[in-house]
Order: C-alpha cells, then sequence, then structure tokens
C-alpha cells in the first residue's frame, strides 16, 4: 500500500543523542527508556491513527478505488483503538515510560544472569550434531558475530532504528527449525546462530514471543492471562502491537508461521549452536576459532551438520576439534 510505505519512510529513524549506553562495535547502544524514545512512540501512535482515520475513509468513499466496506471497517477500528490508548497523552506517556523501563531492565538483567546459566547441549552422534524439532536459530552475516557476542541478538531500537517492516517493533526476530526443514545449503558469510530455550532464563524469554501471543489472543483469548505475565500483555498491547500492524496475522502464512519475535533481545550466552557453510574454504578454520571465542558454549558444525568444534567447556582440549 502505497500510502503506508510512504508514511514508513517518513517515520524510519529516529535521531537521539545522550542516550549512550556503551558501543557494540562502532554502533552506540541507546537507553530505550529515555523520555524522547517515550515521544517517538507516542508520535508514532498517532501517526498511524491519523493514517488508519484517512485511509478508512478513503474505502467508504470509494475515492481512487471501489468501495471496500471490510477494509474501511477494519482500519476505523484500529484507529479507535489506538485513540483510546494515547486520548491522555501524559497519562499514555508515562505508562510507555515505565514499560520501556521494563523492557530495558529485562535486558539488562537477563544479559548479566545468563553469564553463569547452563544451557542444555546439542547431542552429538557419529560426528553429527542432531537438531530438536522446535529449536531456534536466527541466521545473520558474519561481520555481525562480533556484535552479536558482546550484546546479545537485539532489537534495532536499541540502535535508533525502528524496525522498518512493522512486524515487531523492540522486538528481535528468530524462527523454529528442525533437522529436517533446515536447508541443507548455507550461503557463504552467512552464520545459523542456534539459541537454548531451556534454561530459566530463556524460557521467560522466549514465553514472551508476540507472534505467538496475537495468535492466541485470536484463537483461545480466555487463556491470554494464563500464558502471559500481565507487564508482558501491557507491553504488547500498549507499545509493540500499535507499533507493528504488519506483525499482527504473522501466524496466518505458512512463510511466517516459524517466526517468533521476543522483546528487547536475547543474551548471546544462550547461543548453543553455530552454522557455518563449508564453501568458506580455507577461511573455516579460521571462523570456527573465531566462534568459539565469541561464544564459547557453542558448538560449531557446518551445513551437513557435522561437528567442526565442541565447545570449550564440554571435554579436554585434545577432544575439541573433530575435524
Amino acid at each position: 500500500m502505497e500510502e503506508f510505505e510512504n508514511l514508513m519512510n517518513n517515520i524510519g529513524k529516529i535521531n537521539l543523542n545522550g542516550l549512550n549506553l556503551g558501543y557494540i562495535g562502532a554502533r552506540s547502544l541507546m537507553h530505550i527508556s529515555d523520555d524522547e524514545y517515550v515521544n517517538v512512540v507516542y508520535d508514532i501512535c498517532k501517526s498511524f491513527r491519523d493514517f488508519y482515520e484517512t485511509t478508512a475513509k478513503k474505502y467508504r468513499e470509494g475515492v481512487s478505488r471501489e468501495i471496500n466496506l471490510d477494509a474501511a471497517k477494519m482500519l476505523q477500528d484500529r484507529a479507535d483503538k489506538i485513540s483510546k490508548l494515547i486520548q491522555n497523552e501524559k497519562m499514555y506517556k508515562e505508562k510507555a515510560k515505565r514499560l520501556l523501563t521494563f523492557l530495558e531492565n529485562l535486558y539488562l538483567s537477563s544479559n548479566k544472569k545468563s553469564i553463569d546459566e547452563e544451557i542444555t547441549p546439542f547431542s552429538v552422534e557419529n560426528g553429527k550434531v542432531k537438531i530438536p524439532d522446535g529449536s531456534v536459530a536466527h541466521a545473520t552475516s558474519l561481520s555481525q558475530l562480533a556484535g552479536i557476542s558482546k550484546g546479545g541478538l537485539l532489537a534495532s531500537e536499541w540502535f535508533g532504528e525502528l524496525e522498518f517492516a512493522c512486524e515487531g517493533r523492540f522486538c528481535c526476530f528468530l524462527s523454529k527449525v528442525s533437522q529436517t526443514n533446515v536447508s541443507a545449503i548455507l550461503e557463504r558469510r552467512i552464520a545459523k546462530l542456534y539459541f537454548d530455550t531451556n534454561s530459566p532464563i530463556a524460557k521467560l524469554l522466549f514465553s514472551m514471543d508476540f507472534f505467538a501471543y496475537e495468535k492466541v489472543k485470536a484463537d483461545n483469548p480466555d487463556y491470554v492471562e494464563k500464558m502471559f505475565l500481565p507487564e508482558v500483555i501491557e507491553l504488547f498491547e500498549t507499545i509493540i502491537e500499535p507499533l507493528s500492524p504488519s506483525g499482527t496475522n504473522m501466524y496466518k502464512s505458512s512463510r511466517t508461521a516459524s517466526w517468533i519475535a521476543i522483546p528487547g533481545g536475547i543474551p548471546s550466552q544462550l547461543v548453543k549452536g553455530i552454522m557455518l557453510s563449508s564453501k568458506e574454504g580455507r577461511k573455516l578454520d579460521e571462523l570456527v576459532e573465531n566462534c568459539c571465542l565469541l561464544f564459547p558454549k557453542a558448538v560449531v558444525f557446518d551445513e551437513t551438520y557435522t561437528v567442526l568444534r565442541m565447545p570449550e567447556l564440554i571435554g579436554e582440549s585434545d577432544d575439541k576439534k573433530i575435524r
């Protein structure tokens, strides 16, 4: 939709100064709970509300297209929901600040606690890693590994950049995989990171999946309060859902049904496996060594699941190198 694309081009960047939490590589890490960020969140909500109302009116009146009353009703309902949410600007901003502070503290505390967190390693049979169904992974470029190692897998908003597709603002993205549905071909300069989901911190974070929340809310609304913490529901309803209209139906598409959106980020200490491409050739040994330094709890393997190096924390040094 052209109007939607134009809207996103206008609010796709955030200019924040003096909010530095430190650096990950060359990128400054922002305080997402700062008042300036809260103001941006409020302004985006207003922009979406105005966009929904204007577009709904066009659909009702058939301006430049045929009349579509169903689409008009859907858009007007969204506009009314946001209007109710932000009708008192002061109260909304206070609430948004409290929730973004909760999200920031969640990231900082989980990152700290995960250092000593024990993770469940992949089983290895005959020199090959076994990937259980429902394993969680994220594909990234090799150039991003050092940054992820230092700060975890983070939402782009930590760096002052709004997630452009509006699928899960203030969230990082992963997907559920298995041994049978992982592509056997991994391109050069790409790594796939596999995350632990069994440790206490991992269970807490992965219980906050925004896409799963939208599915439960649509299919079994009575279970929402049983499956999600009150603070998480409030975060979804106040900030993430209003700012992420493209993410409300992700579970309906076969292409995106396996995707996961976790608010804030996932600590790097929860990385339990790294898949590298054997196409890296002579550089592969160097990449394996680098991955072992960056992610000491992870087993490194190639796209055929052949183990390249066991984690530093498992076994004696003579047993670590398999290949």
